[in-house]
């Protein structure tokens, strides 16, 4: 994928692209960049016009931190400004769900539809979030020590976060917080025609919470949710498996 500068008012953000056709935006997930994202982003390219900008993190610079998901959204929507699309496609990944479900909100004539995965379209409201984000985490790489695959994703991860943690450390942290807040949001519509990957056995989700939500989001129009019998990240595992996923909705 080629990688690309881009003046967005005081900020130059960093994005790589590959493919052609109608673009699709990814965004990546928690405290990782567009370097994780390479290989799906390739997968993704041979249907699409894929673009991973790496707002608020990897090789971006920006002036200031911010502790508010208002700040990436509009950041996104500066971005996309920038580049001159009209109407996209956009991917949400875990904490990036977030950003893209807030930005459909927002700008939802901009979006053709939407992907989420990993994520929620309702609020989570568990106990103790940063510790289980923490022991989430924990269980996430262990799952991954049985086989070379998953080292091999283990690894991606640690080597791609501890870049991101060293180029912009307060912003991690931050990030970390704004990933464990609780939302009161009441949703009831996703604006834009929107489908949603949740995993079974999500590190982050304990079950009687899991339960409760997909009760939830099952009342949600222009929603389509489907359960997977896999771990929070299975994604990075499956990547070809997400793409064809993708590609079927869009």
């Amino acid at each position: 994928m080629k990688s690309s500068f881009v003046q967005v008012n005081t900020s130059k953000i960093h994005y790589l692209t590959a493919g052609g056709g109608m673009t699709l935006v990814l965004l990546p997930s928690l405290w990782v960049t567009s370097e994780s994202y390479i290989f799906l982003g390739s997968e993704l390219s041979k249907n699409f016009k894929v673009i991973i900008p790496d707002i608020y993190r990897g090789e971006s610079v920006f002036d200031k931190n911010t502790k508010n998901i208002d700040d990436y959204v509009e950041s996104l929507y500066d971005f996309i400004k920038a580049l001159s699309i009209d109407k996209f496609y956009l991917v949400g990944i875990s904490f990036s769900g977030l950003v893209a479900t807030q930005y459909a909100f927002q700008h939802a004539k901009s979006i053709n539809r939407l992907f989420l995965v990993s994520t929620t379209a309702v609020p989570l409201l568990i106990k103790n979030k940063k510790l289980i984000l923490i022991f989430g985490y924990a269980k996430l790489l262990y799952h991954n020590m049985f086989s070379g695959d998953g080292i091999k994703t283990n690894l991606l991860w640690l080597n791609d976060s501890i870049k991101n943690l060293i180029r912009h450390p307060k912003q991690v942290i931050y990030e970390g917080f704004l990933a464990t807040s609780n939302y009161d949001d009441n949703i009831t519509d996703m604006k834009v025609p929107t489908k949603l990957i949740f995993a079974k056995k999500d590190e982050f989700i304990p079950t009687e919470t899991l339960t409760e939500t997909l009760i939830k989001m099952k009342k949600i129009t222009n929603l389509e949710v489907e359960v997977v019998d896999h771990y929070h990240a299975w994604f990075f595992r499956h990547e070809d498996e997400l793409a064809k996923r993708v590609v079927d909705f869009f």
